[in-house]
């Protein structure tokens, strides 16, 4: 384990105590802090890139998602209803590709990939985790095996780049950026996809257990090394490199739920609404033509 000090959004390193959770050996994180400056949530300690490397390549998919086509339908009827509408209304068009050619970064078992190809996308993917690109390419998709740093991508080689659920596990988040801003094309588009650190519940969640003077349960997975809010990831992704950058959050439509539950958690949603945050966030950034 290695001790987090600056933070990667704002460069300052004062931490306080966010959440905690119970050590156990298939756990990367157990504690979490939040940056004083900008509200960036940091596991703390957290592992080092080799021991985070072993877990992504050797456990991650077999452990969390063992079931590819699972996760294939799942993800399917999320993007469908969320991401790609949300894509669309911010500028990026992704209803016929013919002649662009996408990466996709941490592409896990393809099903992003797999959409923007049957809309005519040239695709390449690439991941850590041998399970994940054998599935990939049982379904006729370019991948290969990789991490940042160190994509096995040419340079200024694609139209657009798409990464999501992968910069919350990054060591280095805004050196993560930067490499993915070196594959695109002059005018590229880059889309960045994770989970919203700021929703309603876990703000609830965290002000619960503080009256009773502890820290709540991790709301995150513990596998992740930072947590962002809108704010935060719109800062990361500010490098020279990048412009017209946008972010937003949003929410996929609800599981089907009790009466009881779809009003608890309406509640969420509603606030969350209102304050301009979500389940996830989004942000699209392009590297000047």
């Amino acid at each position: 384990m290695q001790l987090l000090t600056e933070c990667p959004v704002c460069g300052k390193n004062q931490w306080k105590p966010f959440s905690k959770s119970d050590p156990a050996p298939e756990k990367l994180h157990h504690a979490q802090v939040q940056c004083v400056e900008c509200g960036l949530i940091g596991s703390q300690p957290q592992a080092t890139d080799a021991e985070a490397n072993a877990y992504y390549a050797g456990s991650y998919y077999e452990t969390n998602w063992p079931d590819p086509e699972l996760v294939l339908r799942s993800n399917t009827a999320g993007y469908t209803a969320s991401e790609f509408p949300l894509m669309e209304s911010m500028g990026v068009s992704i209803a016929n590709g013919k002649g662009l050619r996408v990466a996709g970064i941490g592409c896990g078992y393809g099903g992003m990939l797999l959409m923007l190809k049957e809309r005519g996308f040239n695709v390449v993917g690439c991941d850590i985790s041998m399970r994940a690109l054998e599935f990939c390419k049982s379904k006729g998709l370019d991948v290969a095996c990789g991490k940042s740093p160190g994509i096995p991508l040419a340079p200024s080689s694609a139209d657009l780049v798409v990464t999501t659920h992968v910069i919350e596990h990054m060591s280095d988040p805004r050196a993560f950026v930067k490499e993915l801003a070196t594959l695109l094309r002059p005018g590229g588009t880059l889309v960045i996809v994770t989970e919203d650190a700021c929703g309603s519940q876990e703000r609830w969640d965290w002000l619960r257990a503080r009256m009773k003077r502890s820290l709540p349960g991790f709301r995150t997975s513990t596998d992740h090394t930072f947590v962002f809010g809108p704010s935060q990831l719109a800062r990361i992704c500010r490098i020279p490199q990048l412009e017209t950058i946008r972010v937003k959050a949003f929410s996929r439509p609800p599981l089907p739920e009790s009466l009881h539950w779809k009003a608890y958690k309406g509640l969420f949603r509603t606030s969350d609404k209102i304050r301009g945050h979500g389940e996830y966030i989004m942000a699209v950034a392009r590297r000047p033509a």
